[in-house]
């Protein structure tokens, strides 16, 4: 917001190209709204999930973006649930995702919550 729209543009923008850098093709990556993004995940094992969230987390951290003179730096806060077989639709994962992304948001950014 400090910066204007075109440079949240920019940040968007950039943010997309290093998380598909980090996804496989099997991956899909949507935007939400504003800067809020759906990455769904198929057939990955729940052993494996924090760590893919912390290579994303470091991924995208590790971008310097300039703006005005400045140079900064932009992180993520991530939800993460699983779309059970008892779930009726994807509204019930999405709820359990806001959830979890609301949880990283309280706790400091930058990081990854589970909420199954």
């Amino acid at each position: 917001d400090m910066y204007g729209h075109d440079a949240g543009d920019h940040v968007l923008k950039r943010i997309v190209t290093v998380i598909r850098k980090h996804i496989r093709t099997t991956d899909h990556l949507f935007r939400w709204g504003g800067d809020e993004f759906l990455l769904l995940y198929r057939g990955l094992k729940p052993e494996n999930i924090m760590r893919v969230c912390q290579n994303l987390l470091d991924a995208v951290s590790a971008e310097i973006h300039s703006f005005g003179g400045r140079q900064e730096t932009v992180s993520l806060s991530m939800g993460i649930t699983y779309f059970r077989e008892t779930d009726t639709d994807y509204p019930d994962a999405l709820k359990r995702a806001d959830i979890a992304l609301y949880k990283s948001k309280v706790n400091g950014k930058n990081q990854a919550n589970i909420e199954l």
